[in-house]
This record gives C-alpha cells, structure tokens and sequence, in this order.
C-alpha cells in the first residue's frame, strides 16, 4: 500500500464487494485512474490483466472459504460472486487443477 496507494484502494473495494465484484472500470475509477492506465499499473505490480486480478482475488476467497468454514459449495460460489456452483466449480478448477469438493478433500475438511 505504500508504494501503489491507488491500488491498495481498488484492492479494498474489490474485497468489500467480493460477492458483487466491481468491475474493471469502477476499480479504476476506485483507484482514481483511467481504464488503461489502470490496466497498465496492474499488469505491472501483478503480472495479471485485470480481469484476471479480480477472478484470482474471488478463487482466493474460496479457497479460503473451503479450507475454513463448511460452508456449502453453492453458497462459497454466491459469497464470491459467481451466479451459480457450477461457474464456482469451472473456474476454481481451472485455476486449482481440481474441483472445489476434491480441494477441500484434501484439505481434511
């Protein structure tokens, strides 16, 4: 936060809105920062788009989630922002290499 204040505001909002994500332009605009120039700062500080921040940020919280609430899989898929368990369980599979079930299984939850 010391070095990028205007991202450590758009990261804030980002995790205060988790389960409604904001989306890339009300994060810049959070940041007080045009669209691309946004863009550029994150792609600079994370190695990430955008849009990969804010998907990487929600599957983190699941992940979080998973490993220490029983929450179920379909209301873990709401508190982040996905419309439904079955666009939970295609994206964190894409980003854990396994589904969200099999993650918390071996978690020896």
């Amino acid at each position: 936060a010391r070095g990028f204040p205007e991202l450590a505001r758009a990261m804030d909002f980002l995790l205060t809105r988790i389960e409604n994500p904001p989306t890339v332009e009300a994060l810049a605009a959070e940041a007080g920062l045009a669209v691309v120039p946004f863009g550029q700062l994150v792609q600079r500080v994370f190695h990430l788009t955008p849009r990969s921040l804010i998907m990487k940020v929600r599957l983190d919280e699941a992940m979080h989630l998973l490993a220490t609430t029983s929450m179920s899989l379909s209301d873990i898929a709401l508190a982040t922002g996905f419309c439904d368990q079955s666009a939970f369980t295609r994206h964190f599979r894409r980003l854990a290499g396994l589904p969200p079930g099999g993650f918390r299984t071996r978690l020896g939850q």
